[in-house]
């Protein structure tokens, strides 16, 4: 398993609200992943596949992976999600490519 960031977007309400939740955070053991943070890293996967070899998500709709213990499906919604952050991907090389 990779180490957590310790500014991690999951946390930053936290670390935004009490700084001194870093360091303290820093102290305990590594837990197990929640399956809410399984199904994101496999979301971010399939988004890269998608990103580097042109294959759309679709392609994992209904399909399921063990992520860190956890069966994930690729659902619907997962999908939507994936489609939405490729589309945000592209929009935003195609303006990083005008001001070029």
């Amino acid at each position: 398993m990779s180490v957590h960031a310790r500014l991690s977007a999951s946390a930053a309400e936290r670390w935004m609200n009490c700084p001194g939740s870093v360091n303290l955070a820093a102290t305990l053991p590594e837990g197990a992943t929640t399956f809410a943070a399984a199904e994101g890293t496999h979301a971010h996967a399939i988004a890269a596949q998608c990103l580097k070899d042109g294959i759309t998500p679709d392609a994992w709709l209904d399909t399921t992976t063990v992520v860190e213990g956890h069966d994930i499906v690729c659902d619907a919604e997962m999908v939507e999600g994936i489609v939405l952050y490729l589309e945000t991907v592209v929009k935003l090389k195609l303006e990083s490519s005008k001001g070029s």
